[in-house]
């Protein structure tokens, strides 16, 4: 059942760049972002980036870079989405292999959670 996260790559200026978005890679992100007041989860980054936040969006990028590339700080990885103009496309591809496989959650037997409603008091 279990499955690789696949690489994708991006040619910039020139260079290629291959970018993974693997459980270390969000594992990493989640380290970097999250304060002892404030625990960052990748799902939420994920979600902001998705919505438009440009900052989320270079962290992903950045995190995604970090296997094969890990000298590239967050403000290099924003250099670099500013002179790709497929980078959205590369990192949104990534993503989109962050979310389980539906044959895995289907064997699991894993079912969809609906919305609660909060307890009233």
């Amino acid at each position: 059942m279990s499955r690789a996260f696949p690489e994708r790559t991006l040619e910039i200026e020139g260079q290629t760049y291959r970018l993974v978005l693997d459980i270390n890679a969000q594992a990493l992100l989640e380290d970097k972002l999250s304060t002892p007041k404030d625990e960052v989860v990748f799902q939420t980054v994920a979600q902001k980036a998705i919505e438009g936040s440009v900052r989320h969006a270079r962290w992903l990028f950045w995190a995604s870079l970090q296997r094969y590339h890990s000298d590239i700080t967050p403000e290099r990885a924003g250099d670099l989405m500013s002179a790709a103009s497929d980078a959205p496309g590369a990192l949104s591809g990534a993503l989109s292999e962050t979310r389980p496989d539906e044959a895995d959650v289907k064997a699991l037997g894993v079912k969809k959670s609906r919305p609660r409603k909060a307890p009233t008091a």
